[in-house]
């Protein structure tokens, strides 16, 4: 398999997150938490785990900011008592395996 790097909008899973998520049923959690969907996509890097999703290429600003607030939009839905704002979402390069 040939690995292709893309772009990953995120956001880190920290422990208090971790512990807010862990709170939560896994029916709820698979609802938002989807490999290849138009939820929520999670990965690790360098050992981090991070949720969020893969970003098309090129991608406008704007097209930037709706998949940002969509995504917090989502994470707000998942896990209600947790401060966002002290978390910026971050964009990586993630190496996906091509099939």
């Amino acid at each position: 398999m040939i690995e292709t790097p893309q772009l990953y909008i995120c956001f880190p899973v920290n422990s208090q997150f971790k512990i807010e998520l862990e709170k939560i049923s896994l029916a709820q959690k698979n609802l938002y938490i989807q490999n290849h969907s138009d939820y929520l996509q999670a990965i690790e890097i360098d050992g981090n785990n991070y949720l969020g999703k893969i970003l098309d290429t090129p991608i406008s600003l704007k097209e930037l900011e709706l998949k940002e607030n969509h995504i917090l939009s989502v994470l707000r839905q998942l896990v209600k008592h947790y401060t966002y704002d002290d978390n910026p979402l971050l964009i990586m390069t993630h190496n996906e395996p091509k099939r």
